[in-house]
């Protein structure tokens, strides 16, 4: 296990819940859904004084719970970041963004049996999201793996 899924058990344990709108209010971080450009999901504003997950209100719900819990991810895991988007583009070539749909993951997702389809059909997930996280994990397990 590594610190990321530790911060999501951490907080699930806390908090009693994983849905990233509830959690978002335990959190005090306001969710305002707001018509954006096509291309932007959703973002995470934190400055000093506040922060707020702003997602695009034309997402269905299924998205909508993906971004705002990728958004926590961010928040919990990169505070220092004043801005962070979440591009419909769907590159996570960075290793915040990564570890970010990580954290959502893991908070959307209690047991990673199955196929992708069917752990994204059971929490109501975009399987492109599962697949992402499942060769993330598969890597982090061989990682562990060759070091021992």
């Amino acid at each position: 296990m590594n610190i990321v899924q530790q911060k999501v058990i951490d907080l699930v344990r806390t908090y009693k819940t994983r849905d990233p709108r509830d959690l978002a209010e335990m959190l005090q971080l306001p969710i305002l859904e707001i018509p954006l450009p096509n291309k932007f999901r959703g973002f995470l504003h934190n400055s000093e004084d506040n922060a707020a997950i702003v997602v695009n209100k034309s997402l269905t719900e299924r998205a909508q719970r993906t971004v705002i819990a990728h958004e926590i991810g961010h928040y919990c895991l990169d505070p220092e970041f004043e801005l962070c988007m979440h591009l419909a583009d769907k590159v996570r070539a960075t290793k915040s963004e990564q570890r970010a749909d990580l954290f959502a993951a893991t908070l959307l997702v209690e047991s990673w049996k199955g196929e992708s389809w069917e752990i994204a059909e059971k929490y109501d997930l975009e399987e492109e999201l599962v697949v992402s996280v499942m060769k993330q994990l598969e890597y982090n397990d061989k990682k562990a793996s060759a070091a021992l």
